[in-house]
């Protein structure tokens, strides 16, 4: 996936994404801020948000590995619409 390639299957962009996820570490302090944002990047899906991020950085011919922490923000917004239904008793 570099400058020169074409574009890579969906599939590709999915394994580069889950391998770079994989290696994030979520757990900080205070633990009741982050334990939430730990189970949201935990859980499993289609991760298509993330793979367009990547995608979009492919196209324009950048590595996708400079567009990893903005693929992993849109997982980020995932979570602050899934927290807002359940209040905010972790702040």
């Amino acid at each position: 996936m570099s400058k020169n390639a074409p574009m890579q299957a969906v599939s590709d962009y999915q394994k580069a994404f889950l391998t770079y996820l994989e290696s994030q570490s979520f757990l900080k302090e205070p633990e009741n801020l982050y334990a939430p944002i730990a189970y949201i990047m935990g859980l499993g899906g289609k991760r298509l948000r993330p793979i367009l991020a990547l995608m979009g950085c492919d196209a324009y011919g950048a590595p996708i590995q400079q567009a990893m922490p903005v693929a992993v923000a849109t997982l980020v917004g995932k979570w602050h619409l899934a927290s807002e239904p359940v209040g905010f008793d972790y702040y």
